[in-house]
């Protein structure tokens, strides 16, 4: 039988080391994220963003082919007015995210929603802080059905027969 090469002695250390360099590497994200600000959403004047909720409007008006099968011309007008409103003194990114999400909510249609990949920094950061339920859930006949929870400390329901 040949002697072994790693001795407890060598072996330890060497381990150490692995596992020092591998929590280094597991927290560098955490400590860089802690050090850095949080970006700011960019600023937009008034001009702007009133510039940016005409684009949506006329998006909407012009290519959406469903856009009146809940509501009508004059009750998605208010819905305009009112983030015209929300804007006047300016906003910014994060606000004009929110205002299309509201409005797009009320088209009541699956493929028009707001997307978060296309945002910057600062949107996907202040969206991604907003409390969510920590459950999963699916539409069954017109019914929520909490399927599973998002928080793993949280177990497993058993199932009534």
């Amino acid at each position: 039988m040949s002697p072994s090469t790693h001795t407890p002695e060598r072996t330890l250390p060497s381990t150490l080391r692995r596992l020092a360099l591998t929590a280094c590497i597991a927290l560098a994200p955490l400590v860089a994220t802690a050090a850095t600000p949080a970006p700011t959403p960019v600023a937009l004047t008034a001009k702007e963003a009133q510039r940016e909720l005409r684009i949506l409007k006329r998006a909407l008006t012009d290519l959406h082919p469903g856009l009146y099968r809940y509501q009508t011309p004059e009750q998605l007008e208010p819905a305009f007015a009112q983030a015209e409103a929300e804007v006047a003194d300016g906003s910014d990114a994060l606000e004009m995210y929110r205002i299309a999400s509201r409005i797009t909510a009320g088209v009541r249609c699956g493929h028009t929603w707001t997307n978060t990949i296309n945002q910057g920094a600062a949107v996907k950061q202040a969206l991604g802080a907003l409390p969510v339920l920590p459950v999963r859930l699916r539409v069954i006949e017109g019914r929520l059905l909490v399927t599973a929870s998002a928080d793993p400390k949280v177990p497993a329901a058993r199932r009534r027969r």
